[in-house]
């Protein structure tokens, strides 16, 4: 219910967003903090995207999710999602749901190569290894509390090592998990973030379940040698 409960803030506050009037283009990052752990939460923030960013002429919109095992793709409508996991051991699941798999490693095996592993070929990320270029892109991001939105089969979320490590998961969830709320910030300008609209990889996920292609990330940012310990202990 708590999930239900943030998702409606979220699209709410996406709905809000520049004054309810049209918006110039620019893509839409979900969840750089929060996710979508049921059915009822991902079908929700999937509509607001519909109806009150796609059609007041936002860009696309992409996220990751933790709840990829438990929330089948068609749930998320036409937000491109890729499904996060643990380790591969959960990669199953998440493809028979419909997911384009995404997961972080401590280092990228093959440098900027792809490879493949378990019948899926793992693309590092591009904008990680320095092959899109970073631009001034306009992009917005939603922020939702960790406690109220995210799964807890997320083995971060005791942690807050947020898979969106932007640099903004401490400050921004202790304010939001006070109130299980959500938040949209309409210009961020955050270079990660604009290089990813740049590489477009992540925004066609669909495209790369089609072609049994993942994304794969090494981990960067506030944390990162924690993360590191972590990933090898899941791994």
């Amino acid at each position: 219910m708590i999930a239900l409960t943030t998702a409606v803030k979220e699209a709410s506050a996406i709905a809000r967003s520049f004054k309810g009037k049209a918006i110039d283009g620019r893509n839409l990052r979900l969840h750089t903090v929060g996710d979508c752990a049921t059915i009822d939460a991902a079908v929700t923030v999937s509509n607001a995207v519909q109806f009150d960013w796609y059609d007041r002429g936002g860009g696309k919109a992409w996220t990751y999710t933790h709840a990829a095992t438990t929330v089948p793709r068609p749930a998320w409508g036409n937000v491109s999602v890729l499904g996060s996991i643990d380790d591969l051991t959960q990669l199953e699941s998440v493809l028979e749901n419909g997911y384009a798999p995404a997961r972080y490693m401590a280092e990228f095996p093959n440098g900027r190569r792809s490879f493949v592993e378990q019948g899926i070929r793992w693309i590092p990320c591009p904008a990680q290894t320095g092959l899109e270029p970073t631009k001034k892109h306009k992009v917005s991001t939603t922020y939702a509390s960790i406690e109220g939105s995210c799964p807890p089969t997320c083995k971060l979320k005791e942690t807050r090592e947020c898979y969106g490590m932007h640099g903004h998961v401490g400050l921004v969830t202790r304010r939001l998990d006070k109130d299980h709320g959500a938040i949209l910030v309409e210009a961020s300008g955050n270079a990660k973030l604009q290089s990813c609209v740049d590489c477009g990889l992540c925004l066609d996920a669909d495209k790369l379940y089609a072609r049994n292609m993942g994304i794969v990330f090494s981990a960067h940012g506030v944390k990162a040698k924690s993360m590191k310990k972590r990933l090898t202990v899941l791994s």
